[in-house]
């Protein structure tokens, strides 16, 4: 058994150079992240990554994505496989949220093993999130008139939702792989939705949509996108179920979102059917 850590690790931010080893991590772990994931959360205006260095290695990793001055969101927590139960992990917690006492709220996502940790410190649960995957099928209909790419009414419609500024992100998301595509009724916003392709499947969220139908436009539009392929969603509302299960798709876990202090709006707005991914709110 390896020694349990005994004095506080140092960790840094994350460069370039060490970006592939970053991603063995994820890789490790099963999870989607691709490289360009890695490299986005790195270069995300007042977010960053941190990680822990050794043997010319990264051996453990955090991230904290900035959603404005009020919020921001701690993932990619990580240890290498080779390193675990030494400690690391609740070290890398324990930095993270050092880190973000720059902000008012912080929110994560939960796995059943994280979460008795995260209430010692204080987190609350707010909402119950599940993975959904599927092989994407072909559209079964005509999708209404639609627009392609980020624009400021995206960034409207997203921020009056929330009570948050995320365009920063989605900026971010918009500038590298991540295909976005909207809805209007009378020149406004009605929903969205973004895909990008992730390690292993299409990652589709964030999805914000005023109804039902809204969201199965949305789901339509993706299935387009990545036809053939398996795709990702982590989804927030139960009403989801009836869209995504007659598209092929099927739930594979569960995670709870968190708030410290506890938010009942936590990025858990009724026109949010779909997060961004677990990193990233």
């Amino acid at each position: 058994m390896q020694p349990l850590v005994t004095v506080s690790p140092v960790f840094q931010p994350l460069r370039m150079e060490w970006v592939e080893s970053a991603l063995r991590l994820s890789t490790q772990a099963g999870w989607n992240q691709s490289r360009e994931d890695w490299v986005r959360l790195l270069k995300l205006p007042q977010g960053f990554v941190k990680v822990l260095i050794e043997g010319a290695e990264v051996r453990a990793s955090y991230s904290i994505v900035s959603l404005g001055s009020d919020l921001c969101w701690i993932g990619m927590l990580l240890v290498d496989e080779s390193l675990r139960g030494r400690g690391l992990g609740k070290a890398a917690f324990a930095s993270a949220l050092q880190d973000a006492t720059h902000w008012r709220n912080v929110g994560l996502d939960a796995t059943t093993l994280g979460e008795p940790i995260y209430v010692k410190h204080g987190f609350q649960p707010v909402r119950t999130i599940s993975r959904w995957s599927g092989m994407a099928l072909a559209p079964r209909r005509a999708v209404p008139h639609h627009r392609i790419g980020l624009h400021e009414g995206i960034l409207a419609f997203d921020a009056a939702e929330l009570g948050v500024d995320r365009s920063n992100l989605l900026r971010a998301m918009a500038a590298t792989d991540t295909t976005f595509f909207s809805f209007e009724n009378e020149g406004k916003t009605t929903a969205y939705g973004a895909i990008r392709p992730g390690r292993t499947a299409w990652q589709l969220g964030p999805v914000l949509a005023i109804s039902v139908e809204g969201f199965d436009c949305v789901l339509e539009l993706a299935m387009a996108t990545c036809a053939g392929e398996e795709i990702f969603c982590d989804v927030l509302r139960s009403d989801a179920a009836g869209s995504l299960t007659a598209k092929g798709m099927t739930s594979r876990r569960h995670l709870q979102r968190m708030a410290l202090p506890y938010s009942p709006d936590c990025l858990c707005a009724d026109t949010v059917w779909c997060a961004a991914g677990f990193e990233l709110g």
